[in-house]
């Protein structure tokens, strides 16, 4: 079940002088957002994340995974339990491996970010997510989408929902 974003808000990426509309920009960033996440050793779910300026001049980029230093071992990776807790997210290593200030920015992520990202983006004063809209009633991610849609609404943060689903119907 695909459940709209609130608000739907005309981007504001800053294009003067080109010829690039917000549209193509979107596009152009969600794709890097997908490469990126191909780089993530997740044998469940690969995420990307791509944090880029207003002018469109500057990007981090972030996929899943361990922490910095600790084995990408496939039998820790195939531990469930221990593959929830030790992986972080696309999103917070966008954030984290960024040269910039993100305040400002928009956010594009391959999967709806959940309450926990959630939480990070707003306090990072990013300004816009670009995502597939998150599954609701997803009996793992649903409650954690609601609660991350709760976040960006009261943080005052654009979300633009792509019209896709999500491998997995998430």
């Amino acid at each position: 079940m695909i459940v709209e974003p609130l608000d739907f808000v005309a981007p504001s990426i800053a294009t003067e002088g080109e010829n690039t509309s917000a549209e193509e920009w979107d596009a152009r960033f969600y794709k890097l957002a997908e490469q990126a996440a191909s780089w993530s050793k997740d044998p469940i779910r690969r995420v990307g994340s791509v944090v880029v300026t207003p002018d469109c001049r500057s990007f981090s980029l972030g996929y899943n995974g361990f922490p910095r230093g600790y084995p990408d071992a496939k039998e820790l990776l195939m531990d469930e339990e221990l593959r929830q807790m030790l992986m972080v997210h696309g999103e917070i290593n966008a954030i984290l491996n960024s040269p910039f200030d993100v305040a400002g920015s928009t956010l594009y992520a391959t999967k709806f970010p959940c309450h926990k990202c959630a939480g990070v983006i707003a306090n990072a004063r990013i300004s816009r997510i670009v995502s597939p809209p998150g599954n609701l009633d997803h009996p793992k991610w649903g409650t954690s989408y609601k609660l991350a849609h709760d976040i960006f609404r009261w943080a005052g943060l654009e979300v633009k929902g792509l019209g896709i689903i999500a491998p997995g119907g998430e």
